[in-house]
């Protein structure tokens, strides 16, 4: 595009436009200025003789004598029904100014003021002839059936402004009505009207800017109709973009133009999407849907007679989607019907990026309910090119792109991320502060839903949420709930995270735990708790509790545990302890768990000393072993190289001596013997001492 001088010249005037603010195309509505009057106007209950500047005693009329003052930068507000009843034609004659003009709205908060012109008017409904004047937020419906002219017209005017208007110019079976009709005007903006059942709406220009966006056109289908039709341009530039079109004869019908950039359109269900009578400079097809439904419809139609529009036309990154009796493009000028896209694409070597009969997946083609928005799994989503050095918006005045690059037609159809990282910050017995990560796309607003069911069959759902933090209040304490969030934009939403769950005030009480590894002075603790799994709470710690009584009277406390296992050290030998868990986390905790008993080893046994005795006995001296049951002593014989393992021996009394002694009779003489000790405790066997060897 930038090689071509004639388009940066007609994009750079509409940059324009769309830099004098907001002023005329953002969001369907007109930004209120510093008006110097406001004047007040009810069709159906007015006078003209009010002054028309008190909202309690409008006038009826335009012509009121109140509006002699009327000036650059006033506005207009208007209410009822204006038919033949009240008058005839509306000649709208009054100037403003750049960067103030006149305002004609809809009185705010009150029924949409209607011009009717069906019966009694004899060219137009309204026609403006000034300069720098908004019309916005009318309902205008048709004119006289014997009339050929149109609803809203403009004649010799300039900087004239349709905005956010519903236009229905012809009434049923009469089919030579205009929607708007600009006679020779300058510096044209139809933004945002619905326009059905009209003939055409018509422009020539006698010089100036046009620029027709958001709006939307369907239902005139008679012979010749077109969506918009343009003759003998003269324009410093044409600009088509962001606009639905749907069941009419032709989108755009355009005869002698040059320098018109048409650009993000949706085309659906017409005759010819683009008719050309004849071109000249350089005209742009880009990022347009042509979806033709039946047979013998045309996405692109030159009726020159040469190859002048084929010569003039840049056209790319535009969607062809149609059945087998559709035609592509037609070129008069060689005679040549295109029904194979790769064809079209071959001659003409024309869009060399576009999409050949990729279904754009319309919100609705029922004929009735027509949308022309994109679903959300629509593969022209981001296969535009980008073409915000020009325009920013789309058909509902929402940015785009909304990810990276332009989505191919009118609406750009946002499809937002996941947001990240769901978890909760703060928790308290009926409150839950969650906390997430921003997705990488832009959204207005969180929906966030949470339920105590994880299959969140009966959820709460808060949305409108433009943090990414939210409290939660009213909950249940010591109960579990589920949480999931999206994004949104406008009307689209993300996918849901991953459920996540936390309790409401208590942790999960930890499980029963389990002993093992256990030795004279340690042993292992270990337990399961479905918090580390379930609630993934920023942090969780444990405390243990440890004694030799089930009250836990002078019980050794373990804190800040942070895994499900612990290593006791230090225990009392031969004895049985007991031991609790629980679960910690910021101002939380949990319930004790059950309570696991064991018994520690008794102290490994130790001879000091072997003292014979005879020669068939012999007495052990041993370390003192506390809190056992028994002593035993194991015998093995020397025999060769070998040790025959004799009978073991036991001694259960006298046991709290500090010198225990051990005596072992009916020994062999002259025989050599290996000889471990050890304790016991009920069923609890201690470490066996180091053997020691002696001859009798």
């Amino acid at each position: 595009i930038k090689n071509k001088k004639q388009p940066i010249f007609i994009m750079k005037k509409y940059i324009y436009i769309f830099s004098i603010s907001a002023l005329f195309i953002s969001a369907f509505f007109i930004p209120k200025i510093s008006y110097a009057a406001s004047y007040y106007v009810d069709f159906t209950s007015g006078t003209d003789s009010a002054d028309c500047t008190d909202s309690a005693s409008p006038c009826q009329t335009f012509g009121a004598a109140g509006f002699s003052g009327i000036a650059a930068g006033d506005t207009v507000n208007v209410i009822g029904t204006y038919d033949s009843s009240v008058g005839t034609d509306i000649t709208v004659a009054w100037n403003g100014s750049a960067g103030n003009p006149i305002i004609i709205q809809a009185w705010e908060d009150e029924t949409q003021p209607v011009i009717d012109g069906s019966s009694g008017f004899t060219a137009f409904a309204i026609n403006f002839t000034g300069s720098y004047v908004t019309f916005d937020g009318f309902d205008v419906r048709g004119v006289d059936e014997d009339s050929s002219d149109a609803a809203i017209k403009l004649t010799s005017a300039s900087n004239i402004i349709i905005s956010n208007n519903t236009i229905s110019a012809t009434i049923s079976g009469h089919n030579s009505n205009y929607g708007i009709y600009d006679d020779s005007s300058s510096d044209t903006t139809i933004l945002g009207n619905e326009i059905y059942n009209v003939y055409a709406n018509y422009f020539t220009s006698s010089g100036g800017d046009l620029l027709i966006t958001r709006n939307i056109f369907y239902n005139q289908n008679y012979d010749g109709t077109a969506g918009v039709r343009v003759d003998s341009n003269s324009t410093s530039s044409l600009l088509i973009i962001n606009n639905f079109f749907y069941d009419t004869t032709n989108g755009l019908y355009f005869n002698s133009v040059s320098g018109t950039g048409v650009y993000n359109n949706s085309f659906y269900n017409l005759t010819y999407g683009v008719y050309c009578g004849s071109a000249s400079g350089t005209n742009y097809l880009k990022n347009n849907i042509f979806h033709q439904t039946g047979s013998s419809q045309y996405s692109i139609y030159d009726a020159s007679g040469s190859s002048d529009y084929l010569n003039s036309l840049e056209s790319d990154y535009n969607d062809f989607y149609y059945d087998a009796n559709d035609v592509v493009a037609y070129w008069s000028g060689f005679s040549t019907l295109y029904y194979s896209f790769s064809e079209y694409q071959a001659v003409t070597s024309q869009d060399a990026n576009s999409l050949d009969n990729v279904d754009p997946e319309f919100v609705s083609t029922e004929s009735g309910s027509e949308n022309l928005h994109l679903q959300a799994t629509s593969q022209l989503i981001d296969a535009g090119t980008n073409l915000t050095e020009y325009f920013t918006d789309d058909v509902d005045g929402e940015t785009r792109p909304y990810n990276v690059i332009f989505d191919i037609g009118a609406d750009e159809r946002p499809v937002p991320t996941e947001p990240g990282n769901l978890g909760n910050e703060d928790v308290t017995p009926t409150t839950a502060t969650l906390t997430w990560d921003a997705p990488s796309t832009t959204v207005n607003s969180y929906t966030l839903q949470y339920d105590s069911n994880s299959d969140f069959s009966d959820p709460s759902t808060i949305s409108g949420i433009t943090e990414t933090s939210y409290t939660i209040s009213g909950l249940e304490a010591s109960n579990i709930y589920y949480f999931k969030i999206k994004g949104t934009y406008t009307t689209s939403y993300s996918s849901h995270t991953g459920s996540y769950s936390s309790s409401s005030s208590l942790l999960t009480t930890p499980y029963t735990p389990t002993i093992s590894n256990i030795t004279a002075r340690k042993a292992t603790v270990n337990w399961e708790n479905d918090n580390a799994s379930s609630l993934e709470l920023p942090e969780i710690l444990y405390i243990l509790e440890v004694a030799d009584n089930l009250n836990y009277n002078n019980s050794r406390i373990i804190e800040d545990v942070s895994s499900q296992n612990y290593r006791l050290k230090n225990l009392k030998t031969s004895k049985k302890l007991f031991v609790r868990v629980k679960a910690l986390s910021a101002e939380m905790e949990s319930d004790w768990s059950a309570t696991e008993d064991f018994r520690t080893l008794p102290r490994k046994g130790k001879i000091n000393k072997i003292v014979k005795k005879d020669y068939t006995t012999i007495s052990l001296r041993l370390k003192k072993i506390y809190r056992i049951d028994q002593y035993k002593a194991k015998i093995w014989l020397k025999k060769g190289s070998k040790w025959k393992k004799g009978k073991v021996q036991t001694k259960t009394k006298n046991l709290k001596k500090t010198t225990p002694k051990m005596k072992i009779k009916n020994l062999t003489p002259e025989k050599t013997y290996k000889i471990k000790v050890w304790g016991k405790k009920l069923k609890k066997i201690g470490p066996k001492s180091v053997a020691k060897t002696t001859k009798l």
